[in-house]
């Protein structure tokens, strides 16, 4: 059986996919006489990239099919350990035409040739998003290689379709647009809670700043997702010159003669982010030690934390205080609540509930 015929047959059965795959491997090895062919499991299993047990369980059940016969090659009485494979179709199987799915009546050509207009309506439209040359002309389409079947001109048409080549590729260019996009305008940044939208000479500005080294590698359009991802994050271009130099002494430190890309620089950016972000934690944590704790509402929710007294609900600022400051024990903020109470109606009742914490020179 010719090769070619027994992979019209393969292609067009029932059989299982991987089982299909394997057979199909396996006509790769059959010469154009239609002899038989011995290859071993183990290159089978290397060609399909299957398991050799894969393999043999595959092709033993194509062979209880009847898509094959094994005997075990050899001649004059030494048979050796390989099997030979002759190609077989089952008694009654018949090859039948296919037609794809979802086209119209006449829109496949026929043997007879009818219907070429309306595959030829069918292959002009492009699909948005596809770019230039992704689609191959109308004289390509029809192009046959040497060395096919006669019959392949019929099939490659049947194959073809209106669809773009590279779908994917425009896809994962929209989703990583739009992610920059969205950097850009700072949308969803938890350092960036409100989501306002970045300065609208932001990415001329840090662009400036990497164009301004001859030692800096920056294409505007290739690597415009970084840039825009930094501004996203909120990088000034200061910021920016501080990563650059870095980069630049990392490359001279190690005699590296390579010019500075944006993913190498990226990870200096990450470093003095993240060194801007504990020199703001340190000043607000100096801010707030020079003020009592109990001079603030952040300071006493804070304090209260410590000793372990929850604020109730809808608790008054100044109720809360008393009780934070009641659990704190002796020190200076008895005396404050002491002082901007006085005078009030709750005056007495604070000072009987803060009792044995008042001043010694505390006097009624």
């Amino acid at each position: 059986m010719k090769p070619w015929t027994w992979r019209q047959a393969i292609i067009n059965s029932t059989l299982p996919p991987t089982t299909r795959f394997v057979l199909l491997t396996l006509s790769c090895h059959i010469n154009d006489a239609g002899e038989p062919a011995y290859p071993s499991t183990a290159l089978l299993a290397d060609e399909t990239g299957l398991s050799e047990r894969a393999v043999v369980t595959h092709l033993r059940d194509a062979a209880a099919l009847g898509w094959l016969t094994v005997t075990k090659h050899g001649y004059g009485g030494q048979k050796w350990a390989r099997n030979q494979y002759y190609p077989r179709v089952p008694e009654g199987f018949e090859i039948r035409e296919r037609v794809p799915k979802g086209t119209e009546s006449g829109s496949v050509p026929s043997k007879k040739g009818r219907g070429k207009k309306a595959l030829k309506d069918v292959q002009c439209p492009v699909d948005k998003g596809t770019e230039g040359g992704s689609v191959p002309s109308e004289k390509a389409l029809n192009v046959v290689p040497e060395g096919t079947e006669p019959d392949d001109r019929k099939a490659l048409n049947e194959v073809q379709s209106n669809t773009a080549v590279n779908p994917a590729l425009n896809a994962a260019a929209e989703v990583r647009d739009g992610t920059a996009a969205a950097a850009a305008q700072k949308i969803g940044n938890p350092e960036n809670p409100e989501g306002d939208v970045a300065p609208p000479d932001a990415e001329a500005k840090l662009l400036a700043v990497l164009q301004a080294d001859p030692k800096l590698e920056i294409d505007p359009l290739a690597d415009r997702v970084h840039v825009l991802t930094w501004v996203g994050k909120g990088v000034t271009p200061e910021q920016l010159a501080v990563a650059c130099q870095r980069a630049l002494a990392a490359r001279d430190r190690t005699s590296d003669t390579r010019r500075i890309y944006p993913k190498f620089l990226d990870r200096f950016v990450g470093e003095v982010l993240a060194e801007g972000k504990t020199a703001s934690v340190a000043e607000a944590s100096s801010a707030s030690t020079s003020a009592p704790w109990y001079m603030s509402d952040s300071g006493i929710g804070a304090q209260g934390k410590r000793v372990c007294v929850e604020r109730r609900p809808n608790e008054t600022t100044p109720d809360y205080l008393v009780r934070v400051a009641q659990a704190s024990g002796r020190g200076p903020w008895i005396e404050y609540v002491l002082k901007r109470e006085q005078g009030g109606g709750r005056y007495r009742q604070i000072v009987e509930f803060f009792d044995d914490l008042l001043p010694a020179d505390f006097g009624v």
